[in-house]
């Protein structure tokens, strides 16, 4: 079984305006090297999530008959708020980052 700790979250950040696009980020994780699910998205959200940030993490989905139906799901909703806070947090950090990286490219 694969752990937390040896999942990693792979972030591509979404360029763009804040408020003009409700997506913030692409999310890849990668389940220790067994397999990748590609397709979670980090969107902005008028509702703040438990650490009171509008943002919220939605699994890949397909949308059909009219609805949109997951791809992947978690029964344990413990674990899934572990890996929820661990796609945020790696958002987060990519996002730091590139704040960072264009403030130096300022001075």
């Amino acid at each position: 079984m694969v752990t937390l700790d040896e999942i990693k979250i792979i972030v591509k950040l979404i360029e763009g305006e804040l408020g003009k696009n409700a997506m913030r980020a692409m999310i890849t994780v990668d389940f220790g090297g067994y397999f990748k699910v590609k397709g979670f998205r980090v969107q902005a959200s008028q509702f703040k999530n438990e650490a009171g940030d509008p943002i919220w993490v939605t699994p890949p989905s397909y949308f059909s008959k009219g609805r949109y139906h997951p791809i992947f799901f978690s029964e344990n909703k413990d674990w899934w708020k572990k890996l929820e806070q661990k796609i945020l947090d790696a958002y987060q950090s990519a996002s730091m980052e590139r704040a960072i990286g264009e403030v130096k490219e300022d001075i």
